[in-house]
């Protein structure tokens, strides 16, 4: 009766699944008898009574009550039991296909007896298919689903064993001697749970597995049992392989867990072998992207489309980074020795990769698989090395850091280095000395040391001094009897002039996952989550590639605007921010705009609480943050009369001046001043489902400063919007780094003519944050002028009616009428009207027709 009572309170959501992840191993039931008392009577374990006497280093269990790992003994933590969003990595390939033997050197391998033999791999997916096992050796499938079998109703964990172990003519296996573990944790739904995995992994430790090969992914890195069992898998001797994902060809698209240091991470390569496919997801790293630049990834890439294969009694071809990654695993088989550490296969496979002109270190990693000249590495005298073993900023390698050269004064080079240990998985790692070329070079170190033979090393760089030549620089580190030395180049720049300067607010930005749930637009993207982070290194690469190629210097904000130097910077741009702004960073702000001369350009997003509701409803969650803080965005611009509807949000293709932009899920201008510029369209009313006009672009100028305030930033990503605004951020940069007019006049609201709609009630979910006392106090002693900036009013618009009114204009863009012209026009033809009514209708003289006089003549007289 317990158990149906719990399962009932789980159904109706009144208790959950929760994971005790224990610090040691020993069979469940003696795990669960090492709770205390209290803590068994409130929970039900979850596995089978026939699995409680297997050895593990978790409990899956439902609890109706909120525990406490204080009070219970030897946890590392307790986790909630998450669906796993992650997914297969593969898709049916339409051209040519081509036999693994064609486009790897693995016949060369094979005439030397090297297939594999005795070498222990596994791969984690669907099963496999009964019927294809008399042509794809395994050594056996464990099913951890609640599937009945293994069998693999997708085909896809067929396939991908296939590529490692078929002996199928036609589409042979790479490695068909290996001894091959198939381990299911997708269920025929497709659906996978973080104990799945857990349980598989444990397998692959227990039975002395050496490779695995992970061909699926997902976006979600915070599932913190999963993240931590990869790291001690590999602290184990397993190498882990895993798939970079097909969200490509946007950069900063890496799936887990292909996106971890201590993982092979594997894109794709198309049908040439030469060039990135399309479809592979690109770096950097997601882990540090707030307050940074990401890690260098993937790893490595290799043949990933149109490739042969078998599953259905029959050869067949399919693309993607599923397909690439038993292709590493199993050219890691033939060359494998049980000697090699993670570390040093890792360190293998990148130094021997093969660079590939005109791509990104982002997209391919260290370059193109080369199998034989990995196992050349190998004969090689070991040491530490790094990935990248160097850096410079003016290397095409390296884009996007080649977009800009360091400049005096400007914010943070960024870069992270994974170091990769060859025999310990647990070491330290020190700084033994830094040797610059000048004096100007100012770099600040931060190192994480040896944790499954993975290091990291940030490196901050900043310019003091402007320095006519490139510079250079050398970071030299030790581990034990290792020495490493990573040099670097750097390109420099002038100090650009205050009106080409732009400071980029990065420090607002939230994402998914270490920020909550965060919401993108519904119409975006195939995901729901905000997990790319609105930064210059992902989802808004091309729009800083641009800003940089109209001749802009971009300055980065990673902290708050409270220590801003405002007189370097013509213009503040902030997009889609979704942390509120501090009471003192609103005061700030203001007090840059208002007295130091700078301008603003806004772009806001939706933040309504009913699209939140219904997005969250059909993700089946409780609460999450919505796509923008339209709230933190008001109060900043509330005494300048400029307000962004909260109520709803809309949607549409705009249209201004001949060119389109596309408005997905944005927030309309319900405020804004007389004598500013103000762009509607017209897009349907989710209220009335009536289309009807609507600000969306607004631009003013207050002869100290200006502000632009767009309503959706989604055109700012050319890649998932149906028309981008690029075009539109450079005329705003025009309007407010330049002072240029940019806007026609028709669109020019009249003097006397302020815009307010009246908003329906609705929900405020977040508000500024105060600034804390410590804050304050480092403020006063860095010599910010923080009194002036606290005690400065920004002077409130004063409104111009006293009932304001509703805008309704005409559509410039379709008619070009100008409202006001339209108005002087009627009242000019209404006056000239009244003026021929009065000259025609004036009083004449009246003759009597019998009294005519007649004219007088010479004649007569």
């Amino acid at each position: 009766m317990k158990i149906l009572y719990f399962l009932l309170l789980l159904y109706l959501g009144f208790c959950f699944e929760y994971i005790l992840h224990f610090n040691y191993y020993d069979t469940r039931i003696s795990l669960l008898s090492k709770l205390p008392p209290q803590a068994q009577a409130t929970i039900i374990v979850e596995h089978d009574p026939s699995q409680m006497e297997a050895v593990s280093d978790f409990l899956l269990i439902i609890s109706n009550e909120e525990l406490d790992s204080s009070t219970l003994p030897d946890l590392k933590g307790i986790y909630l039991q998450k669906k796993i969003n992650r997914k297969t990595l593969a898709s049916q390939s339409q051209g040519k296909s081509r036999r693994l033997e064609e486009v790897l050197p693995i016949k060369y391998l094979w005439d030397q007896n090297k297939k594999g033999k005795g070498v222990k791999l596994g791969i984690l997916d669907s099963g496999i298919n009964s019927a294809d096992l008399s042509k794809i050796l395994i050594e056996g499938c464990i099913n951890f689903t609640n599937d009945l079998d293994c069998e693999d109703s997708t085909g896809h964990g067929t396939f991908m064993a296939s590529l490692i172990s078929s002996t199928q003519d036609g589409c042979l296996g790479i490695a068909p001697e290996s001894t091959l573990y198939i381990l299911k944790v997708f269920e025929d739904s497709e659906e996978s749970y973080t104990s799945w995995f857990l349980e598989a992994f444990n397998y692959a430790i227990q039975h002395d597995i050496k490779i695995l090969s992970l061909s699926t992914g997902g976006i979600d890195f915070s599932d913190t049992p999963f993240v931590v069992k990869i790291k001690e898998l590999v602290e184990n001797g397993i190498t882990i392989i895993s798939a970079a994902g097909n969200d490509g060809p946007g950069f900063g698209t890496l799936s887990n867990p292909g996106d971890q240091p201590e993982v092979i991470g594997v894109g794709g390569l198309d049908e040439s072998g030469e060039k990135v496919a399309d479809f592979s997801s690109r770096g950097p790293t997601l882990w540090e992207m707030r307050g940074g630049m990401g890690r260098f990834k993937p790893d490595i890439v290799t043949y990933a489309s149109n490739i042969r294969g078998y599953v259905g009694g029959k050869c067949s071809s399919s693309s993607g980074t599923s397909v690439a990654t038993p292709i590493v695993a199993g050219s890691l088989a033939l060359i494998y020795n049980e000697t090699y550490s993670p570390g040093l296969i890792k360190q293998a496979l990148i130094h021997s990769a093969e660079k590939l002109p005109k791509f990104s270190i982002f997209e391919q990693g260290a370059g193109k698989l080369d199998i034989l000249n990995a196992e050349e590495y190998f004969q090689k005298p070991k040491n530490i090395s790094s990935f990248p073993p160097n850096f410079s900023n003016n290397d095409e390698y390296f884009y996007p850091y080649n977009l800009q050269g360091l400049h005096a004064d400007g914010s943070a080079l960024i870069l992270n280095f994974t170091i990769f240990h060859p025999n310990e998985s647990s070491a330290a790692l020190s700084l033994y000395s830094i040797e610059k070329s000048s004096y100007s070079l100012e770099i600040n170190i931060e190192i994480a040391n040896f944790s499954a033979y993975t290091a990291s090393v940030g490196v901050f760089v900043f310019l003091n001094h402007y320095h006519a030549d490139s510079l250079h620089a050398t970071i030299n580190l030790q581990s034990d009897d290792f020495n490493l030395s990573i040099p670097l180049n750097f390109k420099t720049s002038l100090v650009p002039e205050k009106e080409f300067r732009v400071l980029w607010d990065l420090s607002h930005n939230l994402k998914y996952p270490e920020n909550g749930i965060v919401i993108r637009d519904e119409e975006e993207d195939n995901y729901l989550f905000d997990w790319r982070g609105d930064h210059p290194f992902t989802n808004h690469l091309q729009l800083y590639d641009y800003i940089v190629s109209l001749g802009y210097t971009v300055d980065f904000l990673y902290t708050d605007f409270s220590c801003v130097k405002s007189n370097l910077y013509s213009t503040y741009l902030i997009i889609d921010p979704e942390l509120p702004f501090t009471d003192y960073e609103i005061k700030k702000i203001r007090y840059d705009v208002d007295i130091s001369g700078i301008s603003l350009i806004i772009f806001a997003d939706w933040g309504d609480h009913k699209s939140l509701s219904n997005q969250l409803k059909k993700a089946n969650l409780t609460s999450g943050i919505p796509g923008s803080n339209i709230f933190t965005i008001n109060e900043l611009l509330s005494p300048y009369f400029m307000e962004f509807g909260a109520s709803r949000s809309y949607s549409g293709d705009g249209f201004y001046t001949s060119k389109h932009f596309s408005f997905m899920q944005g927030s309309e201008i319900t405020r804004f001043p007389a004598d500013g510029y103000l762009i509607s369209q017209s897009f349907i009313d989710p209220k009335t489902s009536k289309s009807r006009e609507m600000g969306v672009i607004g631009l003013i100028d207050f002869d100290v400063s200006r502000i632009a305030i767009v309503g959706d930033s989604s055109c700012l990503n050319p890649d998932l919007s149906n028309y981008d605004c690029l075009w539109l951020m450079e005329e705003l940069l025009e309007f407010t780094a330049q002072g240029n007019s940019v806007v026609d006049n028709w669109f020019k609201l009249p003097y006397d003519y302020d815009i307010h709609i009246e908003e329906d009630d609705y929900v405020t979910w977040v508000y500024p944050a105060p600034i804390s006392e410590e804050r304050v106090r480092n403020l006063k002693s860095l010599g910010i002028e923080e009194e002036k900036v606290v005690n400065h009013e920004t002077e409130w618009h004063e409104m111009t009616q006293k009932k304001l009114r509703t805008w309704s204009p005409f559509r410039p863009d379709a008619d070009n009428i100008d409202l006001v012209k339209v108005v002087q026009f009627i009242v000019s033809g209404i006056l000239i009207l009244l003026l021929g009514v009065l000259y025609f209708s004036r009083k004449k003289p009246v003759q009597h027709p019998l009294r005519r006089l007649k004219p007088i003549s010479v004649a007569s007289v």
